[in-house]
């Protein structure tokens, strides 16, 4: 019994350390992949790409970012739930009541340089083979960050991660979280030069997650060897 206590305690102990640290990023449950429905780019994921999933309490806009190929360009979506301003529907929300919400899409293109494209895809697959379980946040708390990334050799072989809303700006979940807010703007607008700008930090991160592979990993895996 008390070993088996024990154990729970290091598990639990391990997944508030990693929470708190911030440092990986999770992977996805099975409902997660389940319900995951990728309609953009003829159902294609190409290099890479992240969506940016606001808490709908607070916020009801979402980012979707990804890699099209036919023109090797970046394009940023951004939906916008638009809440009813009528009479009608101040009056709902005051009494708690649903509001029917319009949708708005926002589209942005942007040329990106091959350098730039092979460097964020190995920021993003070091950041998901890094990934740990004991990362996995206790409940929702704040946005969720999904990250996808086609390895290399492998046409169309896609792996992703998720990330919850980092409380350290230092951390490596935190970095990249601003990584991905400042490609958004360099998308929106259209300055291939802010994603140059970006290449420096993206690899100094990326070795940093690279140095959470397991020993077993790194012997034997050859994902980033590009």
């Amino acid at each position: 019994m008390k070993r088996i206590l024990l154990i729970l305690l290091t598990i639990f102990l391990g997944m508030a350390t990693e929470g708190k640290a911030q440092n990986r990023l999770y992977p996805p449950s099975f409902n997660d992949i389940k319900h995951l429905s990728w309609n953009k780019n003829n159902g294609k994921i190409r290099n890479f790409a992240f969506q940016i999933l606001p808490d709908i309490q607070y916020e009801l806009k979402s980012y979707t970012c990804y890699y099209d190929d036919t023109d090797s360009v970046l394009v940023l979506e951004i939906y916008k739930g638009i809440v009813s301003n009528s009479l009608f529907g101040k009056i709902k929300r005051l009494f708690g009541g649903r509001v029917k919400l319009k949708a708005q899409i926002e589209k942005y293109r942007c040329q990106i340089s091959p350098e730039a494209t092979i460097c964020f895809r190995k920021l993003f697959l070091s950041a998901i083979n890094s990934s740990s379980y004991l990362s996995d946040p206790l409940g929702n708390d704040g946005d969720d960050y999904r990250f996808y990334a086609e390895r290399f050799g492998s046409i169309g072989s896609i792996i992703m991660a998720e990330g919850w809303s980092p409380s350290s700006p230092d951390s490596n979940c935190g970095i990249l979280v601003d990584i991905l807010y400042r490609i958004t703007d360099a998308v929106k607008n259209n300055s291939p030069e802010e994603l140059e700008n970006l290449i420096p930090i993206a690899e100094e991160l990326t070795e940093k997650f690279k140095s959470l592979y397991p020993e077993d990993f790194k012997k034997w895996g050859n994902v980033l060897k590009r």
